[in-house]
C-alpha cells in the first residue's frame, strides 16, 4: 500500500499534501468534502457513525488481515485473465459519511491489435497476420452503432479538420478488439455502482452523484480521447457500461493541441534525462536480455527498440497466438515485458521527465478540479462548467508518468484498461473536501497518510503558479 501522509490535526502537514496533488493531479479524481468530526474517519475509509459504505462495489473480507485488505480489489492475475488486461470487478465503495462530489477518470484503452505490422526477422505485415487480427476485431455494425450512439467531434479551433482527417487507423493495426471493447465496458459497469449509489435508497436518491440516475443527467459528464480510434471506442464502451444509450459527445483535439500523449516539445532534454535514468540503473539479467532480444530481432543491441518488441510480443501472448518464429519462450516474452515496465520507471521516477511530458495535461486539470490562484486555462467548448463525470481515454504512456508521480507505480507496465480516478466528497453537513486516488479497483495509500481518504484543501496560488508557468513553456506538441 502506498500512502500520502496526513495528520488532520495539522495544517502543515495538509499544505504539503497538496503541494504534491497539485504536482500529481492528472489522475481519475472525485472530491469529497469532510468536517472535522468525520476527517479521521473517512481518511482510514470508514464511517464515524458506524454506518456501512454506500455503493455496491466489492469490500475487503471481514477478517482479513492488514496485508489481505491492501490487495486490490481486481488485478489481472486475480481474476482468472492474461497478465496483459486489467478487468473489473467493482470500484471502492464510499463511506456514508461523505457525499461524492465529482470523479474524473483516466484511463488505458482495452486490448488491442499490435500497432507495429512487423518485427525484425520474426514477424511481417503479410496476409495470414492481417486476417488474424482482422478476426479479433468487432464487427463494423457494432462500430457505426457506437459512433452513432456515442459521435467523436473535434475540439475548439480545428482549422476545419473533420474528425475522419484526425483519427488515424490503418488496417487491423492498433484497433480495438472485441476484448477490449468488453473489458472498458466492465470498468463503466464498476464504476456506475458508486455513482449511481445512494446508500439505504440504493441506486439513485438524494444521497447520489447521479440522484436522477446517469442517463438523466448526462449533459454533466465530459469525455476527452485521443486522435487513436481505439480511445475513442474503449470511451463508448465505458459509457455503455455506464448504462447510457447515446447522446455523449467524446471531444478529439487536434494533434497539435494534444496533451493526453505525452509532449514532444524539449525533446532533447528528456532525451538526456532518459539516457541518465537508464545509464544510473540496472536491470537484473539484462545484459543477458539484451543479447537474446536483439538476436530474436535481429537487429545489433543498441538498436532494439525495447516498447515496440514488447507491445508486439503482448499482443500475440494474449490471443495465445504463436509468432511465425515459433522459437521466442514465454520467459523471454516476460522479460521483456518486465524490462520495458521497469525501464519506464526510471524515466518517469524523474519529477522533471513527468513535467515535461505530461505538464499541459497537469494544469488542464487544476482547472478541472477548480483550483484556487493562477488560471491554468478555460473549459474546452463542450465540457460543462463543473462536469460531475469527466473521462480521459488515453494509453500506458499516459498512466505511467502519472504513477511514477504519485509513487504508486511498482514497475509493472499498467495493463489494458487500466484506470486511475480521483475521487472528491464532501460531508453532508459540510467541511472541507477530501479526496483518494484508486487505481484498478484499489484504494491507495499515498506515501505517509493514515488511510486512502485525505483533505484537499485550497491548492498554494504560489504552486499553482509555478505548474502554469511551468506548462506554458511545453504546451505546443505533437502526437507520437
Amino acid at each position: 500500500m502506498l500512502a500520502m501522509a496526513f495528520n488532520t490535526s495539522r495544517a502543515g502537514n495538509a499544505t504539503g499534501l497538496m503541494r504534491s496533488l497539485c504536482s500529481l493531479m492528472p489522475i481519475s479524481i472525485t472530491l469529497v468534502s469532510c468536517s472535522s468530526s468525520h476527517a479521521a474517519a473517512a481518511a482510514a475509509g470508514t464511517s464515524s457513525s458506524g454506518g456501512s459504505s454506500r455503493g455496491f462495489a466489492l469490500k475487503a473480507r471481514g477478517g482479513a488481515s492488514e496485508e489481505e485488505a491492501s490487495t486490490p480489489v481486481c488485478s489481472p492475475r486475480d481474476s482468472g485473465t492474461n497478465k496483459h488486461s486489467f478487468r473489473s470487478m467493482g470500484h471502492p465503495a464510499v463511506p456514508d459519511a461523505l457525499r461524492l462530489k465529482q470523479v474524473v477518470v483516466i484511463c488505458r484503452h482495452g486490448d488491442r491489435a499490435p500497432v507495429s505490422s512487423s518485427l525484425g526477422k520474426i514477424l511481417d505485415d503479410g496476409p495470414d497476420s492481417v486476417k488474424l487480427w482482422n478476426s479479433k476485431l468487432p464487427p463494423q455494425e457494432e462500430l457505426d452503432r457506437w459512433n452513432e450512439a456515442f459521435p467523436p467531434r473535434v475540439l475548439g479551433d480545428s482549422l476545419g479538420q473533420t474528425i475522419e482527417e484526425i483519427a488515424s487507423a490503418e488496417g487491423p493495426w492498433g484497433q480495438l478488439t472485441s476484448r477490449g471493447a468488453e473489458e472498458l465496458r466492465l470498468v463503466g459497469e464498476g464504476l456506475r455502482g458508486v455513482l449511481e449509489a445512494g446508500g439505504d435508497e440504493g441506486v439513485g436518491g438524494e444521497g447520489s452523484l447521479f440522484p436522477a440516475g446517469l442517463e438523466a443527467e448526462k449533459s454533466a459528464i465530459f469525455v476527452r480521447c485521443t486522435r487513436l480510434k481505439r480511445t475513442h471506442q474503449s470511451a463508448q464502451n465505458m459509457l455503455e457500461g455506464l448504462g447510457l444509450r447515446d447522446g455523449v459527445d467524446l471531444y478529439v483535439r487536434p494533434p497539435e493541441r494534444e496533451t493526453l500523449w505525452p509532449s514532444k516539445r524539449n525533446r532533447r532534454k528528456q532525451d538526456r534525462l532518459i539516457a541518465r535514468a537508464i545509464a544510473e540503473s540496472t536491470f537484473p539479467g539484462q545484459a543477458e536480455l539484451k543479447t537474446k532480444t536483439a538476436e530474436m530481432v535481429g537487429v545489433p543491441e543498441d538498436d532494439v527498440k525495447w516498447t515496440t518488441v514488447r507491445e508486439v510480443l503482448s499482443c500475440y501472448e494474449a490471443h495465445g497466438v504463436a509468432l511465425p518464429a515459433g522459437a521466442i519462450s514465454s520467459g523471454l516474452v516476460e522479460g521483456v515485458v518486465d524490462y520495458t515496465g521497469w525501464m519506464w520507471g526510471r524515466w518517469f521516477e524523474q519529477r522533471e521527465m513527468t513535467r515535461l511530458s505530461l505538464g499541459p495535461f497537469l494544469a488542464e486539470l487544476l482547472t478541472l478540479v477548480g483550483a484556487r490562484g493562477h488560471e491554468t486555462g478555460v473549459p474546452e467548448a463542450g465540457m460543462p462548467s463543473t462536469p460531475k463525470l469527466a473521462i480521459f481515454s488515453g494509453h500506458d504512456s499516459t498512466l505511467v508518468p502519472i504513477l511514477t508521480a504519485l509513487k504508486i507505480y511498482d514497475d509493472v507496465w499498467p495493463p489494458y484498461a487500466s484506470y486511475i480516478t480521483l475521487d472528491v466528497a464532501e460531508e453532508e453537513q459540510g467541511g472541507g473536501r477530501l479526496v483518494r486516488v484508486v487505481f484498478n479497483g484499489r484504494e491507495a495509500v499515498l506515501p505517509g497518510a493514515k488511510g486512502p481518504w485525505v483533505p484537499l484543501l485550497e491548492l498554494q496560488e504560489r504552486r499553482a503558479g509555478r505548474c502554469h508557468a511551468h506548462c506554458r513553456g511545453c504546451h505546443r506538441q505533437r502526437l507520437g
